[in-house]
């Protein structure tokens, strides 16, 4: 509820949802302009962010942000990734380049796993995260900040009807 200073009274927005592909913008909507606790996000993260698989060791406590800080970007790269990273890498052909790009254009900077970390034994297993007893490579991550705040992915998982998987929440992994 919002208080309207010149009238002096109370305002309540009304939202309808008229198709159901409105419901995960409503749910985005609730994340960041209601004072939803840190704990009540998950809750939401199903509605809210459809195409994608939560991994249950993520925490906000992993960022180097608070959660207010972290929460209006990590709301709208969630939203990007679920509503837009698959059919982007196909439309791509691949090209992580092109991903990049489009994902730039939207407002969000995301990139693959560097050359240097890859060759990194024990960097690129830190990118591995089990999911519903299987094993799962989030070779991609979004970045908050140009020197911390990251979430890994995963790429579209096909026995997840191509979901994609979020595995990690941290300030930084080594390279």
């Amino acid at each position: 509820m919002a208080h309207d200073g010149d009238a002096g009274r109370d305002r309540v927005a009304l939202h309808l949802l008229r198709v159901s592909e409105d419901e995960a913008g409503f749910w985005r909507g609730v994340l960041t302009r209601e004072p939803v606790p840190e704990d009540h996000f998950f809750t939401l993260s199903d509605r809210s962010f459809p195409r994608l698989l939560l991994s249950d060791s993520l925490r906000f406590h992993h960022f180097d942000g608070s959660y207010a800080d972290v929460l209006p970007w990590l709301v709208k790269l969630l939203g990007l990734l679920s509503d837009h990273f698959t059919e982007t890498l196909l439309v791509c052909g691949g090209d992580q380049k092109k991903v990049q790009a489009r994902f730039s254009a939207l407002g969000v900077d995301i990139s693959p796993e560097s050359p240097n970390t890859k060759k990194n034994a024990k960097a690129w297993e830190q990118r591995l995260v089990s999911y519903e007893g299987e094993s799962y490579r989030c070779e991609w991550h979004g970045k908050r900040l140009w020197d911390r705040d990251r979430v890994h992915f995963s790429l579209p998982i096909k026995r997840h009807d191509d979901r994609i998987l979020i595995g990690i929440f941290t300030e930084h992994l080594p390279v």
